[in-house]
């Protein structure tokens, strides 16, 4: 009887460690993702990233930002974004900006990536962070904050 008894427990501690060694092998594999995608927006498998390659400009000076997606399921993205702005008063959907070029609505899926860009432009000086809103059958996605400084109107110097 205490042969069985003992037995009994061993199985029990081997299942204890399989359990613990899938919940570690879960996070794990959580963690590697979020590393994976470092600065991106995330929602229900739909990334977004937004990038400008100059976060300094002048006002009047159109800016370009860089969109990418990539999918761990199928998405339709709208054609036009919802542009949100923060020019110190808070990040707020800002009708008067625009970003000219993103007027194509794009599918995502896991084999598919996607990439557009647009040009946005800033009426005066100041400090803004950017970022877009897309509105989903089923959820509404953002993407990350971009920073733009924006300098005064004037002549161009000889380093732009």
């Amino acid at each position: 009887m205490a042969v069985g008894t003992a037995h009994i427990a061993l199985v029990h501690k081997e299942v204890s460690v399989s359990r613990t060694l899938s919940v570690s092998v879960s996070l794990i594999g959580a963690v590697l993702l979020a590393v994976a995608l470092p600065g991106s927006a995330m929602a229900g498998g739909l990334y977004l990233k937004l990038s400008t390659e100059k976060p300094e400009a002048r006002a009047e000076e159109p800016v370009a930002l860089r969109l990418t997606a990539t999918a761990t399921r199928s998405f339709d993205l709208p054609a036009t974004p919802v542009l949100l702005v923060d020019d110190g008063s808070g990040m707020q959907p800002r009708s008067e900006f625009q970003c000219n070029g993103l007027s194509a609505a794009s599918r995502i899926t896991p084999d598919r990536s996607w990439a557009g860009s647009c040009e946005i432009t800033f009426p005066k000086p100041g400090a803004y962070q950017v970022r877009m809103r897309y509105r989903l059958a089923d959820q509404i996605v953002e993407t990350n904050k971009v920073s733009v400084k924006v300098l005064a109107a004037g002549p161009k110097t000889a380093q732009e």
